[in-house]
């Protein structure tokens, strides 16, 4: 018959956790215990004496210690890849995409079906079309729902693309949002700020972009038979990052942002000094303040580019229209339009002060004011090369 008394039985141990191997240990040290206080074994105990014991609790305390390293760097390694130091690199220029996706894309375009875009001018010889998608996801699932892609979007997938210009690729939605308003780093957004930021971005990671440009990647001389984009809007993966000792949830990128590299084929992307998006000095940038200021902003690189020249009036109605202002969304509608044109005023008064624009003043229709005349230094739009800075 086989004495149990003389197996060994540290073979057994190989592939216990943690928690099996302390439980283990417990159980043969009450069982010296035991063997002190009796001079017996007990009929359950694999082992003969205290020397055997003491083997097994070693050999248990070395497994022990070998998974919980194991588990360490299992940590470290999840935290090398997930957890960065963040460099941030401060854009001097903001660079906008000025093609007829980026300008069209906020006239409630999401979720409504394939549909086309003329690219080609007026006076082209040839029509060409691009045929885009927009579709929102909620895990893999298509929602019909009033979701916007509003021009308070489009400001912070801008602020995305001059970030990435300047050559960030990991960015917090702090860095949106000085990008949005020409700030530099020593100054700290409002957590409301930041919390709209959040929603916008990933509002972003969510939209499905599906761009067909063959036509338009052939007018450009690109040698291809199709040319299609698919994916979202905005590609990243929310990562931990760590700043001043603090760790902070932040984006990195897994593409190129894709209206940016859309409006690249073409060279449609307007570049302008950053600090001229700082009117702090004038009035305080909310989220309907950041909404006029980049509407104004591209109507007057409109009217310094030479090839597609625009008038040097800006109706205020356009305005209200941007921001979904109408007298039936507003009890006080004189007051709130009011409200807006002072905003306007004073976002071209401190453009004075940078010598973006020489000069304003209002025009009336009538006796009616309805709009701003624009006064430039000089017509001269912008338009930047398709490398990052």
């Amino acid at each position: 018959m086989e004495n149990k008394h003389n197996k060994n039985p540290i073979h057994s141990l190989d592939g216990l956790n943690p928690t099996e191997l302390n439980d283990l240990k417990l159980e043969i040290e009450r069982r010296m215990a035991e063997y002190r206080q009796t001079g017996e074994t007990s009929e359950t105990t694999n082992v003969a004496d205290l020397n055997t014991l003491h083997q097994l609790i070693g050999e248990i305390d070395r497994l022990t210690s070998e998974l919980q390293q194991r588990d360490e760097e299992l940590e470290q390694e999840h935290k090398k890849n997930n957890f960065l130091s963040l460099n941030s690199i401060l854009p001097n220029v903001h660079v906008k995409p000025n093609n007829k996706l980026a300008n069209k894309i906020t006239n409630g375009l999401l979720d409504i079906g394939e549909f086309q875009l003329i690219v080609s001018g007026k006076k082209a010889e040839k029509e060409i079309r691009t045929t885009v998608k927009l579709a929102y996801e909620n895990n893999n699932i298509n929602l019909s729902s009033n979701i916007k892609f509003t021009p308070y979007d489009r400001v912070v997938q801008d602020a995305v693309a001059t970030l990435y210009h300047a050559g960030n690729e990991v960015f917090t939605p702090a860095m949106i949002y000085r990008a949005m308003n020409g700030l530099t780093e020593k100054e700290t957004p409002t957590a409301q700020a930041i919390g709209a930021v959040t929603k916008s971005i990933e509002k972003s990671r969510r939209i499905m972009v599906e761009i067909d440009f063959t036509d338009e990647a052939i007018a450009y001389d690109k040698k291809v038979s199709r040319f299609v984009y698919n994916g979202h809007l905005l590609d990243s993966k929310q990562i931990i990052i760590e700043t001043g000792g603090k760790e902070i949830a932040a984006y990195k990128l897994l593409d190129v942002p894709i209206l940016y590299e859309y409006a690249q084929i073409s060279g449609q992307i307007l570049s302008v000094p950053i600090e001229i998006l700082n009117t702090k000095a004038e009035l305080n940038s909310t989220d309907e303040v950041i909404v006029i200021r980049d509407y104004l902003l591209r109507n007057i690189e409109g009217m310094k580019s030479k090839t597609f020249r625009r008038s040097r009036n800006i109706l205020f109605e356009s305005i209200y229209k941007e921001l979904e202002v109408t007298p039936e969304s507003h009890s006080n509608y004189k007051k709130k339009t009011q409200k807006i044109r002072s905003q306007a005023e004073s976002v071209l008064r401190q453009w004075i002060k940078y010598a973006y624009i020489k000069g304003f003043s209002r025009y009336n229709k009538g006796k009616t004011i309805v709009g701003i005349t624009i006064e430039l230094e000089q017509a001269e739009q912008t338009i930047i090369a398709n490398s990052k800075e």
